[in-house]
């Protein structure tokens, strides 16, 4: 089972509105998604009880996740496996400042557990 800890953060000035990236459904859909499609590597069950991927990431003005970066020194075959299943993710709805759609940058943490 993975575990993820991730914030969103919607902010709102006077004269303009600034909104975070969303993906498709939010934050607990994206959760579903990631477990629905992510897969352990099997060589590591009997050696390694949890892995933790730092991935960082954009969404795109057009809602496309790309520019996938693992930031961590995490054995190959987490890292491959928590960037494809972040390839497949689904186009977000873009992050906006000043009335546009920006690019943005998250990073999330991925962790592999083997102990649940």
């Amino acid at each position: 089972m993975a575990f993820f800890s991730f914030q969103f953060v919607n902010a709102q000035t006077n004269d303009e509105k600034e909104y975070s990236p969303t993906f498709p459904g939010g934050i607990d859909s994206m959760y579903a998604f990631i477990e629905k499609n992510i897969k352990y590597p099997v060589l590591a069950k009997d050696s390694i009880n949890e892995v933790k991927v730092m991935l960082k990431f954009a969404i795109m003005t057009d809602g496309k996740v790309d520019k996938i970066e693992v930031l961590s020194n995490t054995p190959k075959q987490f890292n491959e496996e928590a960037v494809r299943v972040f390839q497949l993710m689904p186009k977000w709805i873009p992050g906006m400042q000043y009335g546009k759609p920006v690019t943005i940058y998250f990073t999330i943490p991925i962790v592999f557990n083997y102990n649940k």
